[in-house]
């Protein structure tokens, strides 16, 4: 499958973006791969360097000059912005396509779950960003709220791997864990017009939800070894989320996910994914097989 013009992917090397990547590489689809200068994701940004059909370019969402240079020979764009810095990101963003908007075919914009309620404070955040892009008045934006990211968990690997621990401020509540796969393979079906066109909101999550001991019941069936949930105190949390390398934005962002989450944000059910990709969402004992690696 072929386009025109390239489709350019923001935050390409992320845990999602460099899934999208793989997915139109898959497919024979040409794409602009954009990497932030600073991003974490270095494995990501050099195996995207490797493919064929992408055209890698680095941005700076504080100088608008690599924005706009991304955007050159572009009609199709995924736009997924810095935690924490998304609303100038977004505003940004709507400047730098003023010149070529009237050629945009088609926008997808990944936002969180309930973005429009504010109930937290990044849904907050991703309100405001969803609401500056719909005065953009595009024929066709996709606004993508995942539920809660199986790569999420990728924060755990070193305490998993060391000490046998998932550390959670959860309780007995129950998530909605959503593999990164399937949302960029939907995302993929959006820009390649497999999905039905026009503007949209689509909540991509799984057919079921699992408690932290559940989750850990899986990692010790696939590990061949004992896993243990803690339920740690908000406090706790954040100490342990400050020593696993994520940023302050990063922090005071997850910290606000899981009391989300421990409110029973995330424990719902849906099907939007299924409909749009004609299959089952990944349990979570087949997203933990496909990453098993990291964890042991």
């Amino acid at each position: 499958m072929q386009t025109d013009k390239k489709i350019l992917i923001f935050g390409a090397s992320g845990q999602v973006g460099y899934q999208l990547c793989q997915c139109l590489e898959s497919k024979g689809v040409d794409f602009k791969a954009a990497c932030r200068t600073d991003s974490k994701h270095q494995g990501n940004k050099d195996k995207i360097k490797g493919m064929k059909k992408k055209e890698a370019c680095d941005i700076d969402w504080c100088n608008p000059n690599t924005i706009k240079d991304c955007l050159k020979d572009v009609d199709k764009i995924f736009l997924k912005t810095p935690i924490g810095k998304t609303v100038d990101a977004v505003r940004c963003f709507c400047d730098c396509i003023k010149d070529c908007k009237d050629k945009l075919q088609t926008l997808v914009f990944f936002s969180v779950l309930d973005a429009d309620e504010k109930k937290y404070e990044m849904a907050s955040e991703f309100g405001e960003a969803e609401k500056i892009l719909k005065d953009l008045n595009l024929p066709n934006l996709v606004i993508v709220r995942p539920t809660f990211l199986f790569s999420n968990f990728f924060i755990d690997c070193k305490n998993i791997k060391e000490k046998n621990r998932l550390c959670r401020p959860l309780g007995e509540n129950c998530v909605n864990i959503i593999s990164d796969h399937d949302v960029a393979e939907c995302i993929c079906q959006c820009l390649l017009g497999g999905a039905a066109q026009g503007s949209k909101t689509l909540v991509l999550g799984n057919k079921e939800c699992l408690n932290m001991n559940d989750a850990c019941k899986h990692l010790t069936n696939i590990l061949g070894k004992k896993v243990e949930y803690i339920d740690c105190g908000l406090d706790e949390f954040e100490k342990y989320l400050t020593g696993t390398g994520l940023s302050r934005e990063g922090v005071q962002s997850y910290l606000g996910l899981m009391k989300f989450a421990r409110d029973g944000g995330f424990n719902r059910k849906f099907d939007d994914l299924s409909k749009l990709i004609g299959k089952e969402p990944k349990t979570f004992q087949e997203m933990l097989q496909k990453d098993v690696e990291c964890f042991k």
